[in-house]
């Protein structure tokens, strides 16, 4: 049984209990209004208990104490209980002071609260009264805050035994049908004593124990190994010699007892005793109303069972699945530990089990036999129709052990109509489990159980008779659905309220049971007949009707059908009924629209193939792509190849699409970076120059990653996705590009389709290269006749001034070293001056490269380290760990790297990102910069490198230009890019040298 979620509030054991009786004790309810008053008040207050019940507590307070009273009520709801010496009013105007126990009712301290007076001196709480009072405060507490009446106990046997001094103790309740002891919480108890009651449980009238619950008084042996009223072998021989037994009386009845236990000799005084008899009292009141409380609820169980047992039988009629779930309602609800339900075979004299519920195994099939025979109990129920209770099984000869656990068994029988048909059987590992209640119960059951299987048994046989009958009808219709079958088309018989009379088994193939069920929900999912229903147009006067519909099938897979119908008539002429011809058209269907589908999409890249034609810009070139393919519906990303990484650039997926997805990888998706060995699908590609498709996501560049991270969400896209494409785009013989897609169901037709699409995307590519390729080499050769004419001019200003400029130089350094710590401002005029002389000397004088072999790394690094950037520049550098070899001047390289930086420094004007990467590419090295800064107009970034052009307020502009210049001097080639709000990035390629050392 399940124990009881809550038991009685304090205010009902304050009304019943012994201490309300002889001391003057009120409650209040929530609304602090008195709801009681024991007959104590009326003596020290002047009032009868009538004239008291109703009125405020302020009545028997004087108003001048009105705040003190006031506190000591705050506190008792707040903290549980208060005490304090205030006065009292009496009837006649009197005023008494009194020490005033307050203490809250109910868990939650809103119930109201208990307050005891002192009738003349309130105890002290050292006394050994004040102190019999607080444990008995504390006790009722307990009872009432506890969760149950196992914790409640247990927390009251625990303050008894601090009380009393007693290390040992326990609490024992009676089961007054069975007429035992049993045992509810106990702290210290020698293990042998309680396996021996659990082995053989004490009557309620024998022993010690028995003589105090009829006396219905404590009793107390000092030496119980000489008390001959004590007669378990397992006490004596406990080593315990004090033993004190107090009765637990509710209602002038022992509900149970209080046993303390000590191993020496203690003295109890008649004081202590009538204290513990104070206490048990309280107890006593706790378990007998938690008794009631479990005999109410195992009452109310019962109706239900026997009501859930009715209801199932009314809807139940397959007698298997009827007797399961009633042996599983009977031991859920009542916590056997074993339910078995059996019928009776006559004509083979055997037991047939039928359903079980429990923990006792059973192997073998549901219908396991057992003959019935002179012996066991469950034959001996058959033999005489009669119940058989046994508490105790291993003295009862009916019994035969087939479950050794066994020690109690109930058994009834189902009678009908004077004969045995089946029974009841439940069984417990505990000895004297069952009384008469659940005897009650069971034969309760059994009589509607009977019922239940009268009923089902008869719609057992009328469904045998039913089933016989359509079997005849089936077998008609099963030759005409052959018939129908041959034509390769569904038949259905619609009558005039369009339902389906009659469907041959082609039919029900594809849209399962349909008979009896109107077409219009069954093959079409709507709510009404459809408007162009040919069985509609032929009800309304049409010869002959026929139409294309689509619908879902069994599976949810939509089919497309034509359908004809023709009329049947009766002898009048009269149409009674539609003969309707379905005829499967899906897969022709599904490849008008797939050619449909492919032709459209072929269409569309047609038509960006042929706009991105005269693009003749790389870039500008994939923009128009990605915005023309985002148009036609289609979903591809374009990625730059960056030696073993890809860095994402365009794309025609949606922006918010792409921004959730990217968002779950923590990243931004403009620029993200990936490496290309975290897809061998792509590096496969890359290799091989070739289209490459896949029906596997976790080969995808994006979705691999974002699989180990939110495997959930890869999954619901695999139903939309369903596979990648990996397409290399190369640019002069190398791969510097990457379209990847995300496919539907993309057959070869269209895979082919997109093969082709990518060639022309790489000539236009390539196109573009070239024509780039052409006018730098165009732009070239007019930057070189200026750079020439620069270069004479600049030469002859040179020679002109080069001692005065040397003066200069000379100058700015003697002002530097005297203003040293003195006019920022000043030092960094000077500065300024200092670069500009040397950027036109070394515009003027550059000589050719002083070549030597070092690690491009190291170099980089060095001008890192050098280059003091703000503290509000954060550097992200990423160069490979193997040493890229190059042959150049290191002194020229630095003052390119040193220019690229100070630029990017200046335009972030101190505060921003600065990503330096670098990567092998074939036979080249390339390095790249890239700032945060805010970028520039596309016509001031295509001349960033011209002579004298500068976008800053100072400055002669011939930075850039001298570092394309040392660029394109060993053999190299720089580009610049920048975006209005987006930053600039600056990418140099450089020869490598083609042996590599070990560094």
């Amino acid at each position: 049984m399940a124990e009881r979620k809550s038991f009685p509030k304090k205010r009902e054991l304050v009304r019943a209990g012994p201490s309300s009786r002889g001391r003057p004790v009120l409650l209040l309810d929530p609304k602090g209004r008195i709801s009681f008053a024991s007959p104590a008040c009326e003596g020290l207050l002047g009032y009868r208990k009538e004239e008291l019940l109703g009125k405020r507590l302020s009545a028997i307070y004087p108003s001048g104490a009105r705040a003190r009273w006031q506190r000591a009520l705050a506190r008792a709801r707040a903290t549980g209980q208060a005490e304090a010496v205030l006065p009292l009013l009496k009837r006649d105007g009197t005023e008494l002071p009194r020490r005033v126990a307050l203490s809250a009712l109910g868990r939650e301290h809103d119930d109201g609260l208990e307050i005891a007076l002192a009738d003349r001196a309130f105890p002290e709480l050292g006394s050994s009264e004040g102190q019999e009072m607080a444990l008995l405060n504390e006790i009722v507490l307990s009872l009432d805050r506890a969760p149950d009446l196992a914790t409640g106990l247990r927390e009251a046997l625990g303050r008894i035994l601090a009380f009393s001094g007693f290390p040992v103790g326990g609490i024992v309740s009676v089961d007054r049908e069975r007429g035992i002891i049993v045992p509810q919480v106990h702290v210290g108890m020698p293990p042998a004593l309680l396996e021996d009651l659990e082995r053989e449980p004490q009557r309620v009238d024998e022993g010690f124990a028995g003589l105090a619950m009829r006396l219905q008084r404590p009793l107390v042996s000092e030496d119980l190994t000489r008390e001959p009223r004590i007669t378990r072998a397992a006490l004596k021989e406990s080593g315990l010699r004090t033993v004190v037994v107090v009765p637990l009386l509710a209602q002038d009845q022992a509900v149970g007892f209080l046993v303390l236990l000590a191993p020496s000799r203690m003295r109890v005084s008649n004081d202590q005793l009538q204290a513990l008899q104070t206490i048990a009292n309280h107890l006593g009141i706790a378990v007998a109303r938690f008794s009631s409380f479990l005999r109410e609820e195992r009452r109310l169980s019962e109706l239900l069972l026997v009501e859930r047992v009715a209801r199932k039988a009314s809807s139940i009629l397959d007698l298997e699945q009827l007797l399961t779930e009633v042996a599983q309602e009977i031991q859920r609800t009542f916590n056997y530990h074993d339910v078995l339900i059996f019928s009776v075979d006559k004509e083979r004299g055997e037991l047939v089990r039928r359903a079980w519920a429990g923990s006792y195994e059973r192997p073998g099939p549901r219908e396991a036999r057992l003959p019935i025979t002179d012996h066991g109990l469950l034959s001996w129920v058959v033999r005489h129709g009669r119940t058989a209770l046994v508490n105790d099984v291993p003295i009862d000869p009916r019994y035969e052990a087939f479950f050794p656990q066994t020690r109690a068994e109930l058994c009834v029988p189902l009678i009908r109509g004077g004969e045995v048909i089946g029974g009841i059987n439940v069984e417990s590992v505990r000895p004297h489990a069952f009384d008469e209640t659940d005897l009650a119960l069971l034969e309760a059951l059994a009589d509607q159980l009977v019922i239940s299987i009268t009923n089902a048994e008869l719609y057992r046989d009328l469904e045998r008779r039913v089933a016989e009958r359509t079997e005849e009808l089936q077998r008609e219709r099963d030759r005409l659905s052959l018939v129908a079958r041959t034509m390769g088309a569904g038949l259905a018989l619609i009558s005039r309220d369009y339902r389906t009379v009659w469907a041959n088994g082609l039919l029900k193939e594809m849209f399962g049971e349909v008979e009896g069920k109107p077409c219009y929900e069954t093959y079409n999912q709507q709510p009404s007949v459809c408007p162009w229903c040919p069985a509609r147009q032929v009800f309304e006067g049409a010869a002959r009707a026929e139409a294309e519909a689509v619908g879902s099938d069994r599976q949810g897979k939509l089919v497309w059908s034509k359908i004809v119908a023709t009329p049947i008539r009766d002898g009048e002429g009269k149409v009674t009924a539609v003969l309707e011809v379905v005829m499967p058209i899906t897969e022709r269907k599904e490849m008008e629209e797939a050619l449909r589908t492919s032709q459209e999409r072929l269409r569309a890249l047609s038509r960006v193939a042929l706009k991105i034609q005269g693009v003749l810009d790389e870039e500008g070139l994939l923009k128009l792509a990605a915005a023309e393919l985002s148009r036609a519906g289609f979903r591809f990303t374009f990625w730059a190849v960056e030696g073993p990484s890809l860095v994402r650039r365009y794309s025609s997926i949606p922006r918010e699409e792409i921004r959730t997805l990217y968002g779950l990888l923590g990243s931004e998706p403009e620029g993200f970076r990936v490496p290309i060995s975290q897809s061998p699908l792509v590096a496969q590609a890359l290799q091989e120059r070739a289209l490459l498709a896949s029906s596997d996501l976790k080969r995808s560049l994006l979705l691999a990653r974002l699989y180990r991270s939110h495997p959930e969400i890869v999954e619901t896209m695999e139903e939309k996705v369903r596979g990648v494409l990996y397409a290399p785009l190369p640019v002069g013989g190398e791969a510097r590009w990457l379209m990847s897609a995300w496919l539907g169901e993309m057959g070869e037709e269209e895979l082919g389709t997109l093969e082709i699409f990518a060639r022309h995307l790489s000539v236009a590519l390539e196109n573009a290269h070239h024509f780039r390729e052409l006018r730098e080499a165009q732009e070239g050769l007019l930057r070189q006749e200026r750079l020439a004419a620069i270069g004479q001019l600049a030469g002859a200003i040179a020679h002109s001034l080069r001692n005065p400029l040397g003066v200069v130089g000379n100058a700015v350094f003697y002002l530097k070293s005297k203003l040293e710590g003195r006019g920022e401002r000043v030092h960094e005029h000077l500065e300024l001056i200092e670069r500009e002389i040397a950027d036109l000397l070394g515009f003027a004088f550059r000589g050719q490269p002083e070549r030597r072999r070092f690690a491009l790394q190291k170099l980089v690094d060095q001008v890192l380290a050098e280059a003091e950037l703000p503290e509000g520049v954060s550097l992200t550098r990423a160069l490979p760990s193997r040493p890229i070899w190059v042959e150049a001047d290191p002194r020229q390289l630095q003052q390119v790297f040193r220019n690229i930086i100070l630029n990017a420094v200046e335009a972030m004007d101190g505060r921003g990102a600065l990503l330096v990467r670098a990567w092998r590419r074939g036979k080249e090295v390339a390095v790249k910069l890239e700032d945060t800064g805010p970028g520039l107009p596309a016509a001031e970034a295509a001349r960033v490198f011209e002579p004298l052009f500068s976008t800053k307020t100072r400055g002669a502009g011939l930075g850039l230009t001298i570092c394309k210049q040392i660029i394109e001097d060993h053999g190299g080639k720089i580009r610049f890019e920048s975006e209005e709000g987006r930053g600039s990035r600056v990418t140099i390629w450089l020869p490598r040298c083609e042996e590599e050392g070990d560094g």
